[in-house]
């Protein structure tokens, strides 16, 4: 007798829970997370050799789809980890997201157990709240130091979607301040599994206005046409000029 494909990934859905339960309370793995996110979905990787062979780096990913987030991470922790098996260990997780002010009793309960989530994951991901029209300058003060020691992770675009959207503003200017290699990626889940696309390591532009066209371009043109369309006559452009 085999299982019907909704009973497979309630199991899968299962396993996930139970490992980020059981890590959660103990001992905080994040590439067992990753692993258990996983399951057995295939991951086909391209410009894995593109990944700086070691020290600090940052990986830009678009975000694809916000019920995917933790596969799109482990997706692509799984297939730098080929390269570079220190990342599953290393990899810091950048998480983002305005404020919100609490408005009832069962929010407030809500807030503090996730306060205590991330409390218990900071070895692992760092969160940065936004104050205002920016992130926090503590917030920012703190990924700039882990980005000096050890791979980081983060989502250009600020929200999921699956289509890839503008860069939130400064996040190039940002990211080409950090003076370690950033590395896009293009990271997408069809009927076949993952598919996660390394470019090689930006050269940014000496014009720091320019940096966040020049973050997006990098990104979009790892992911099929139709995952960004909206940078489509760009990249045309830019292609156009560069094919000399």
């Amino acid at each position: 007798m085999t299982s019907r494909p909704s009973d497979r990934g309630l199991a899968a859905a299962l396993r996930f829970w139970g490992r980020l339960t059981v890590e959660t309370l103990g001992g905080r793995r994040l590439d067992r997370v990753v692993a258990a996110r996983l399951g057995a979905a295939p991951i086909t990787a391209t410009g894995a050799g593109d990944l700086p062979p070691d020290g600090p780096f940052v990986f830009a990913v678009n975000h694809f789809r916000a019920g995917l987030t933790m596969g799109t991470v482990s997706a692509v922790i799984s297939a730098a980890a080929c390269a570079r098996p220190d990342v599953a260990r290393d990899t810091l997780l950048i998480v983002g997201g305005p404020p919100r002010p609490p408005t009832g009793r069962l929010v407030r309960v809500v807030r503090r157990l996730m306060s205590a989530f991330w409390a218990r994951w900071s070895r692992a991901v760092l969160r940065v709240p936004m104050a205002g029209n920016g992130p926090t300058l503590s917030a920012l003060r703190a990924f700039r130091e882990a980005a000096r020691e050890r791979p980081v992770l983060v989502f250009p675009e600020g929200r999921a979607s699956a289509l890839f959207a503008d860069v939130r503003p400064g996040a190039g200017r940002w990211l080409g301040s950090l003076a370690v290699p950033v590395v896009p990626v293009g990271v997408f889940r069809s009927d076949d599994g993952w598919t996660v696309a390394f470019g090689p390591p930006l050269r940014w532009s000496p014009r720091a206005e320019l940096r966040d066209v020049q973050l997006g371009l990098a990104i979009a043109s790892l992911l099929p046409p139709g995952l960004a369309p909206r940078w489509l006559p760009l990249l045309e452009r830019w292609r156009a000029a560069h094919s000399g």
